[in-house]
């Protein structure tokens, strides 16, 4: 609770196809926001790509080793990394900071969720926003460049260009205040 957010919980392990594809057909009927895939060990890469599907950010959750010696016995780490590349093989786009390593009471388990948490909410707050632009960038000046195509895929978001600034001061002085606010 004091993150801010309701906890979803899968309750059953899944290990079968069809388990992945029930908790995805649960979790987009709860409208889930971020999914969180726990690797509690290398498991199979059959039910990522399923979870992948659910319609929220994904955030792929590797556990440390319960043994300092000797044979893992989870792999946890090695599992939340193969499922990384299993969805990157598969086509879906994860951006930065998509997974977590560690367990939940640790300091940098903690900032890295709270960071996570944060840009889920950014990108939930972004959908199918309207943005401005008044005049492209500079000729030359590659690294400002970007592709309002793809912003508009991955996160909803419509970048309407104005050729001049009196273009987008029309624009603005023809909206009412109620639509404003």
């Amino acid at each position: 609770e004091s993150w801010g957010f309701e906890l979803i919980r899968e309750e059953e392990l899944l290990i079968e196809n069809s388990d992945a594809v029930k908790a995805s057909k649960r979790m987009n009927e709860k409208d889930v926001d971020l999914l969180i895939a726990q690797s509690s060990s290398f498991a199979s890469g059959d039910l990522i790509p399923i979870l992948a599907e659910v319609d929220a950010d994904l955030l792929l959750w590797g556990m440390p080793e319960t043994e300092e010696k000797g044979p893992l016995p989870l792999n946890s780490f090695c599992g939340a990394n193969m499922n990384m590349n299993v969805l990157r093989e598969g086509g879906f786009t994860l951006p930065p900071g998509s997974w977590l390593y560690g367990m939940p009471d640790s300091d940098i388990f903690q900032r890295n969720f709270g960071i996570a948490l944060k840009t889920a909410r950014s990108i939930k707050n972004m959908q199918d926003a309207r943005i401005g632009l008044v005049i492209n960038p500079a000729p030359g000046f590659h690294g400002l460049e970007f592709d309002s195509s793809r912003l508009k895929e991955i996160f909803g978001v419509e970048i309407v260009h104005f050729s001049d600034y009196s273009e987008f001061i029309e624009t603005a002085k023809s909206f009412s205040k109620s639509e404003v606010e």
